[in-house]
């Protein structure tokens, strides 16, 4: 039976219960393509894609990286 990953939501076949289905270009190709392709367009534009978490202060901040005068700087802020 057909599944989607954990955390792309990629289509995939299962080869032993889905071997004889036909193969669909665009379900099992391109529309997987197209998924991986808007993540990390969409990771590439945000200058702070990351969280995280401070378990202790129960605080998420929103992290990245920038770089400005020829030098690369960490940058981070609280999520409210």
């Amino acid at each position: 039976m057909a599944s989607n990953t954990p955390n792309l939501e990629l289509y995939k076949k299962d080869p032993i219960t889905d071997g004889d289905d036909t193969f669909n270009l665009k379900t099992m190709i391109n529309d997987n393509w197209d998924k991986i392709d808007e993540g990390h367009g969409n990771h590439l534009i945000n200058n702070m894609p990351h969280l995280a978490e401070d378990f202790d202060n129960s605080k998420t901040y929103k992290f990245g990286l920038q770089i400005q005068d020829g030098k690369t700087q960490f940058i981070y802020e609280e999520v409210i």
